[in-house]
């Protein structure tokens, strides 16, 4: 940790503050809020994903945003930044975005300080995020890519027979998933999908959500139905991938045409 030696300080012997001994405080309470936050965080996304670490939540609907107060964790910066609660309506074609946006402490005893050469400078400068209405990838980041500690995000898996096709048919998949430091909870709802023939197993991937690969073989029963027809499968988080495997006990899965559903919760570790 970055401190500041005080010891050789004595009242006979002052010394001067320099720009450099400022930017050390402060480069200290910047990395120790980073490094706590990546204790919370390890493992859970990308460090270029932007974290909410409180607040933030969305209670409006439609193009209506209705933003609550709250605090996000953005590493690209490793820093912290507040956000004021704001209702914005977003306009067609565009998303909400976040930007960092900087503003001064104007007072007597603060904004504009008079420097030793006499010019005025604003120095104390408050930086927050602010959200409004623009173009994807215009601002810092984009709401839709800010992620929320302890909610499950939806996520859409890719799809794979080991020996043909599993699709989609006129099915769908819910695909949920909860990282919380090194484990995730995948919940999943996956009705009237379809194959192109038998297959010993059939996987999902997770293109997205998970920074890191399962750790270990994980394992599970997952609830498995044809047309009426009810079972157990066994259902495996694949060590060393971001794959979610289903294997038929006793038997293969054959050849379904919208009638194929997979249901269950697995719970696995991430490296």
């Amino acid at each position: 940790m970055k401190k500041i030696k005080t010891t050789d300080i004595t009242s006979s012997s002052a010394m001067p503050i320099k720009k450099g001994s400022l930017d050390h405080l402060q480069a200290a309470y910047i990395e120790t809020i980073q490094d706590v936050n990546k204790s919370y965080w390890a493992g859970d996304r990308a460090g270029t994903q932007p974290m909410a670490l409180h607040g933030c939540i969305n209670t409006g609907s439609g193009s209506t945003y209705i933003i609550s107060a709250g605090a996000v964790m953005l590493d690209t910066y490793a820093e912290v930044f507040r956000c004021d609660a704001q209702t914005v309506t977003v306009a067609f074609g565009q998303v909400l975005v976040g930007t960092i946006t900087t503003t001064y402490l104007t007072a007597t005893d603060a904004d504009p300080v008079e420097f030793s050469d006499s010019t005025l400078n604003n120095v104390h400068e408050i930086r927050k995020i602010v959200w409004s209405s623009a173009a994807s990838g215009s601002g810092t980041f984009d709401y839709n890519d800010l992620y929320f500690r302890n909610n499950f995000d939806q996520i859409s898996p890719t799809l794979a027979g080991d020996l043909n096709t599993w699709t989609l048919g006129t099915g769908s998949v819910d695909l949920r998933i909860l990282v919380e430091s090194k484990k995730v909870t995948i919940m999943f709802d996956i009705n009237n999908t379809s194959t192109g023939g038998s297959n010993n197993t059939l996987s999902m991937t997770i293109p997205t959500g998970l920074a890191t690969n399962f750790k270990q073989t994980t394992f599970n029963l997952a609830y498995f139905n044809t047309t009426g027809a009810t079972e157990w499968v066994l259902v495996e988080a694949v060590g060393a991938t971001k794959n979610v495997r289903f294997t038929r006990i006793g038997s293969t899965f054959g050849t379904y045409t919208n009638t194929l559903d997979l249901k269950g919760q697995l719970i696995a570790e991430i490296a």
